[in-house]
């Protein structure tokens, strides 16, 4: 079934999944700002396979199933979904996972460098983009149709994908936020440790070196032995 008040073109498709993936990995390399000022390589273990394990066990089966279960929906109704190929289900997830590495790697880089600003600037600009979409299709988002005209169609909080977002919200968000603590934490800890090492051996540079005593400083100097010549000995 075609939608008829569809405007956007069939090539246009789903930007909203892959923007949070970016983000996600964006915001992650800022959390590790601190380790990467010390070794620009360190994202690569075991920050970045902590990503890929978020995207993999959450947000990839979370996106296929609602792929696979409101298809309509999930494309915000910009296409029938009998026109929807079946790997679009998987390709779009997946496409996540690849822009949060994407967002992780160019973070690191960023971060590496010090060029903190501009990682900044890119989260900024990713939030924007995400704004953008629930500004300009918010409408169809926030109606839930499985082939009927989406305007017309119930809000999403009243059906139940409003019960499913009440339980993934919750998982996504929290499992993303203790990913940041978590890294945020340990590059407290790397740095408070640096300071106190650096403070450590400044002040041993400080210090003087020690003099060595005599070991009998009461004892008068021994004086020197007779010496006799050749002569005396004849």
């Amino acid at each position: 079934m075609k939608f008829p008040h569809c405007r956007a073109r069939r090539e246009i498709i789903v930007v909203l999944l892959p923007l949070l993936g970016l983000l996600a990995g964006l915001g992650l390399a800022l959390s590790i700002r601190r380790q990467l000022y010390r070794d620009p390589h360190g994202w690569r273990r075991p920050y970045f396979p902590g990503l890929l394990l978020f995207e993999l066990l959450v947000i990839v089966p979370s996106g296929i199933y609602l792929f696979m279960r409101y298809p309509a929906w999930s494309m915000l109704y910009w296409f029938s979904p009998a026109d929807i190929p079946s790997w679009y289900a998987y390709a779009v997830p997946f496409g996540s996972a690849l822009a949060a590495a994407f967002g992780m790697y160019l973070g690191a880089g960023l971060a590496g460098s010090r060029r903190v600003g501009l990682l900044k600037l890119a989260i900024v600009l990713s939030l924007i983009a995400v704004g953008l979409v629930f500004v300009l299709w918010g409408d169809r988002f926030c109606r839930l149709s499985s082939g009927v005209d989406w305007q017309e169609a119930p809000l999403v909080l009243t059906t139940e994908l409003g019960i499913l977002f009440a339980y993934l919200l919750p998982v996504i968000l929290g499992g993303w936020f203790f990913l940041v603590i978590l890294f945020s934490m340990e590059g407290r800890k790397i740095q408070r440790a640096a300071a106190i090492l650096n403070l450590q051996s400044q002040e041993s540079c400080s210090l003087p070196l020690p003099t060595t005593p005599a070991p009998y400083p009461n004892t008068p100097a021994p004086k020197n032995p007779p010496t006799t010549s050749a002569a005396g000995e004849k």
